[in-house]
């Protein structure tokens, strides 16, 4: 079955207007940036069920105009739409365009970007490390991943697109243009990629080792263990640390500092005042600027079980429909689901013992699910 639209016109893909002028302001250093897209961006653009999906460029060697081997990709500036939305840059090396359809190459870098870094709606730049190196005699292609639940996160310039280069996507499985599963979307995607000559130095910490985290229960905290890096990014060694930088759920708890590389850290994190599921992110800070983050998840506090009986009447599962159980911030804390090719399923949520929202997460054909919630005394809720 083809997942119906939701949305007019377009049923692969939607687009909304971003609201105002972006433009990329830095246009001394425009012959070395390698990009399709115009330094203003018109909209954004989502999956129209929520699906993940790539856009990226596709460069063929004559694009890259010059006969050196050893240049680098050294930068990558983008345009996110939203915040809620887990973006992954990826870099492919030696792709061709057949009558087969089209082929990236191969992956040859990933590399996750903290949406805490980003100013949603205008040019971000990140460094990409380690620096990939480019064969001017093969293509090129680079792009984002998109992890998301709804929304727009993938911004593009008003056309028109250069075809088979500015506005490559890969969605179900596989790779084509856009403008082939949306006509009216004549348009390049909002990236960016820097090329230099020369591999740069990366002077700002690698990433912090080795973080665990232990519930107590009793007293509703959370004890977190590290080792600070003993590394730049690079690999040269790591002379001093400003500071380490704890995140918890997106909100910054404490910067701390007289703390030496490769020291191993302990740190307890008593102002929990709730039992739930509490996401980390730690940074490692010098002068040169802050390391890439390390995350871990931690349940802590008392919990109860939740049954959840579902049905699904077309018996193919519930092809993207989910239920959800959230705190009040906003966190999941727990999900069921009907998987493939089933009509029914019960399923036991262990929920923390706090005031939770219970949400529908719309996929397609809503219609044909059902669902009954039972508390643990077997009352429907």
């Amino acid at each position: 079955r083809i997942p119906d639209s939701r949305y007019s016109n377009n049923s692969f893909f939607k687009k909304a207007p971003i609201k105002g002028i972006i433009s990329d302001n830095n246009v001394n250093d425009r012959d070395y940036w390698l990009s399709w897209a115009a330094d203003e961006a018109n909209d954004a653009i989502g999956a129209g069920n929520g699906e993940e999906f790539i856009y990226a460029h596709r460069y063929e060697p004559d694009d890259l105009g010059n006969s050196k081997t050893d240049e680098y990709l050294t930068k990558f500036k983008f345009i996110p739409g939203i915040r809620s939305c887990d973006y992954t840059l990826m870099v492919w090396i030696g792709g061709s365009f057949t009558k087969s359809g089209f082929d990236p190459g191969t992956l040859v870098h990933t590399q996750e970007l903290d949406p805490d870094d980003f100013v949603i709606g205008q040019w971000n730049e990140v460094d990409v490390v380690p620096a990939v190196q480019i064969d001017n005699n093969q293509e090129l292609w680079f792009g984002i991943k998109c992890v998301i639940g709804s929304g727009t996160p993938a911004t593009c310039d008003a056309g028109p697109r250069v075809p088979a280069k500015g506005d490559m996507v890969y969605f179900w499985g596989e790779w084509g243009e856009i403008f082939s599963y949306e006509s009216d979307f004549d348009i390049n995607w909002s990236i960016k990629g820097y090329i230099e000559d020369q591999e740069p130095d990366y002077l700002f910490p690698n990433i912090i080792q080795d973080l665990t985290i232990t519930p107590n229960n009793d007293d509703v905290t959370l004890n977190l263990n590290w080792t600070n890096p003993s590394t730049t990014a690079d690999g040269s060694t790591l002379s001093s640390i400003d500071s380490i930088i704890v995140y918890r759920n997106g909100s910054c708890l404490t910067s701390k500092k007289n703390t030496s590389p490769g020291e191993n850290v302990s740190w307890t994190d008593d102002q929990i005042y709730e039992s739930g599921l509490y996401n980390y992110k730690l940074y490692c800070a010098n002068q040169y600027g802050k390391s890439f983050p390390v995350r871990d998840t931690s349940e802590v506090g008392t919990y109860c079980d939740v049954t959840v009986v579902m049905t699904d009447v077309f018996g193919d599962g519930w092809t993207g429909n989910a239920i959800e159980f959230k705190t009040l911030s906003g966190i999941i804390v727990g999900s069921a689901t009907i998987e493939e090719n089933q009509s029914e399923a019960t399923v036991n949520v262990s929920l923390p013992n706090v005031m939770l929202d219970c949400s529908w997460r719309e996929g397609a054909f809503p219609d044909d699910c059902g669902f009954t919630i039972y508390n643990p005394l077997g009352e429907v809720v």
